[in-house]
């Protein structure tokens, strides 16, 4: 939190001083110092109420900055019906969200599906939709990270299973707390082909 405010007591003394040069300035006559003063005071505290209102006015909250490392995305419940291509989502509002999963795809299930409500003021969710050659459905390892100065890291090792040519299939969706919408994220893809395999 900042304040940009003089120290308290050189505020209550510009204060005093103003009221009292506008008493010298009063054109009533002396017989009426003591209503005088009273105005006086009630001027000062008028003052210090409204020095003190500005003050807050000028306060700055900085929200904290998240430690530096790896940020825990917890597995979501998955998305069945969905209408965009391979690729990595990353979702920050209802409105991406609900205009990438509709119910109105071939999925068998999509009929009566209802899919998964989530708190985007609160969180932020990372889907992955992929494909990958391999004798076997690829091996995938997922972390998010936090590098400093709003920068996101988002990893991807896959360890391909062998050198055969069919595709499979890869989705994978997480939670994780609400990245901010300023904030950079990238997205690192290391491909690795065991070509040891055994099939």
């Amino acid at each position: 939190m900042i304040r940009d405010e003089l120290p308290r007591r050189k505020v209550h003394e510009e204060i005093r001083s103003l009221a009292f040069n506008i008493m010298k300035k009063s054109d009533l006559s002396i017989e009426f110092a003591g209503l005088q003063i009273i105005i006086v005071q009630s001027l000062v505290c008028f003052l210090c109420i409204f020095s003190m209102c500005l003050a807050g006015c000028n306060q700055k909250v900085i929200e904290p900055e998240p430690p530096i490392g790896l940020i825990e995305c917890s597995e979501a419940e998955p998305i069945k019906c969905w209408q965009s291509g391979y690729g990595v989502y990353i979702f920050q509002s209802d409105r991406g969200y609900n205009l990438s999963v509709k119910s109105d795809s071939p999925h068998p299930d999509c009929g009566d599906y209802k899919k998964p409500d989530f708190d985007f003021d609160e969180e932020t969710i990372i889907y992955v939709d992929k494909s990958y050659t391999g004798c076997e459905p690829a091996l995938v390892e997922q972390s998010l990270e936090y590098k400093g100065n709003d920068q996101y890291e988002l990893r991807l090792e896959v360890k391909v299973q062998g050198g055969c040519y069919a595709l499979w299939g890869h989705s994978s969706i997480c939670s994780t707390a609400k990245i901010p919408d300023n904030a950079t994220l990238t997205i690192i893809e290391n491909v690795e082909i065991d070509w040891d395999y055994d099939q």
